[in-house]
């Protein structure tokens, strides 16, 4: 499920789920030239932490840096969501660019039990 709002920052709340050592995808996303996406994921674990790489890939496939707001450009990007916890990880751009970046992202859950949600 994806909901895109119709402003210069493109928010997407996109639906994600993975067990340990499991993963999820999310179709697409768009930041620079005006544009902005912010993943959302929440650990629904209340016992366990879980530790998460976000993956970037660009349309064709390849490996993409994306430009990760107060990290720079990443990937993966790995980060731990505390148990019953939730970490926001927004694309950002230079809002002057030509253009915009697009590609898609793969969360893969590296260790632990919890179910993380986005």
């Amino acid at each position: 499920m994806a909901r895109f709002s119709i402003r210069p920052t493109l928010a997407a709340l996109l639906l994600c789920s993975g067990l340990a050592l499991a993963q999820g995808d999310f179709a697409h996303f768009t930041y620079g030239s005006g544009y902005q996406t912010t993943f959302t994921l929440v650990n629904m674990s209340t016992m366990d932490s879980a530790n998460v790489n976000l993956f970037f890939y660009a349309s064709d496939g390849t490996s993409l840096q994306a430009d990760v707001q107060g990290v720079g450009p990443v990937t993966p990007y790995n980060f731990p969501i505390p148990a019953g916890g939730s970490k926001t990880v927004a694309l950002v751009g230079d809002p002057a660019a030509a253009n915009s970046t697009e590609g898609w992202a793969q969360m893969i859950v590296v260790d632990g039990y919890p179910e993380v949600r986005g």
